[in-house]
């Protein structure tokens, strides 16, 4: 097991991952992440604290990825009446199963991403992230739409944008330039762009090495409690130190585990 003192990390080295979603292949270069023109920004943390008990239990030794987390429950009407400015979202409402989990999600973003529909890659992408949540289909509409009566193209097209980014420049490129102009999207913030980052470069699948981890309230406040790391979510920074614990908890006595299983795990045990 990972003593309990603190450890030092080191942002992983650049490896190639098969890109599932399109024809071109991807290179996902780490070490990237800390020398792009926001390197001055970042407050890289010392020391990172061993997993938290609780965490290190649940994600075992390494040897093989913990159990998939638990599918999300969602009502078809509230989406299929707030979304109806989405062409064919009926369709992509009838495809999902009542209960959605990562897996699913996946699946659905790469066939509509397949078929250059970004915008139902996102819906499916939110259905997962609100679940139950009687307000994530007018959020949802909101974002794409930007508040008008119809889809806005540009909002589309950011968001294209900051999925190529993240898969070819690495997570953290991706996080800043969906917090800040010229890539920002009204209406969404870092809880559930990060959400649309991670489903769009889990190219091997939920437990994917190129995947951009999710942070939001849930996943940050207990990392707060259990770990004792203040993390903020809207700035590129505090991202940045997100994935350094993460990539440290992820070594495991028998081998290393990927950021988005570490991140599953602890979105699990919150």
């Amino acid at each position: 097991m990972r003593p309990a003192s603190a450890t030092h990390v080191a942002l992983g080295s650049m490896s190639d991952v098969p890109d599932h979603l399109y024809r071109d292949p991807m290179v996902i270069n780490r070490s990237a992440e800390a020398t792009t023109p926001y390197a001055a920004l970042l407050r890289p943390l010392d020391d990172v604290p061993a997993p938290p008990e609780n965490l290190a239990e649940a994600l075992g030794d390494g040897s093989a990825p913990p159990p998939p987390q638990k599918g999300m429950t969602w009502k078809r009407e509230p989406w299929a009446r707030r979304l109806s400015v989405v062409p064919d979202v009926d369709d992509l409402l009838a495809s999902l199963p009542g209960q959605v989990d990562r897996a699913t999600v996946l699946e659905s973003v790469r066939k509509s991403e397949a078929a250059d529909r970004t915008d139902l890659a996102f819906v499916a992408t939110m259905i997962w992230g609100y679940g139950s949540s009687g307000y994530g289909p007018y959020r949802t509409a909101r974002v794409l739409t930007g508040g008008s009566d119809a889809v806005d193209p540009t909002v589309l097209e950011r968001l294209r944008s900051a999925a190529r980014t993240a898969r070819t420049q690495g997570a953290l490129s991706g996080f800043y330039a969906m917090r800040n102009l010229p890539g920002r999207v009204s209406y969404l913030g870092p809880a559930f762009f990060t959400k649309w980052l991670y489903f769009t470069t889990a190219t091997a699948g939920p437990d994917s090495d190129d995947a951009a981890p999710v942070l939001d309230m849930r996943v940050r406040d207990w990392i707060a409690t259990n770990a004792g790391v203040q993390l903020r979510l809207d700035k590129t920074w505090a991202y940045h130190q997100y994935l350094q614990l993460l990539d440290a908890w992820a070594v495991r006595p028998a081998g290393t585990l990927s950021r988005a299983t570490v991140e599953r795990v602890i979105f699990s045990l919150s």
